[in-house]
């Protein structure tokens, strides 16, 4: 991979497409985090991340990427299932939201969230914590995300 990123900020539909194009052509990138549909582990606007680029062969439950969903909104969900040629995608902080995209519609692979004292790699400690220990019932981290806005987000 070409790690001499171009940084984008305020993602905007173009921006997003010049974002898609450079993964495309083997370059990674970094830009602003938008949303909290990432909680708690990516946060709106604090976070940087580092998106790298991706064959569909690599793509596998538990990643987290950068995709186009069918109307042409892109977004940075966790791969929750895939089943066949269909690819669910969820927030981390979204309890019962999910997205359903095709491998040719998944562009990069999230690699890095450079947060304001730390920086999250894929593979740390850290990182796989989220990716294990995050419930995958609907139910308990709705409860949980209740907590976690509570208690960070004012």
């Amino acid at each position: 991979f070409d790690f001499m990123h171009t940084i984008y900020k305020a993602p905007q539909a173009s921006l997003l497409d010049n974002i898609k194009a450079d993964l495309l052509e083997g370059r990674s990138v970094r830009l602003q985090a938008k949303g909290w549909s990432m909680l708690p582990m990516i946060w709106n606007e604090r976070d940087t991340l580092v998106l790298a680029p991706i064959s569909r062969e690599q793509l596998k439950v538990g990643m987290i990427v950068f995709a186009q969903t069918g109307s042409g909104r892109y977004i940075i969900h966790r791969i929750a299932r895939i089943v066949g040629t269909r690819i669910e995608l969820r927030g981390d902080g979204n309890p019962y939201q999910e997205e359903y995209v095709h491998p040719q519609t998944v562009f990069g692979e999230l690699i890095e969230v450079q947060q304001k004292n730390r920086c999250l790699r894929k593979g740390d400690w850290r990182w796989r914590a989220y990716a294990l220990l995050w419930p995958k019932n609907g139910n308990i981290r709705r409860i949980l995300l209740f907590f976690y806005r509570r208690l960070f987000l004012r």
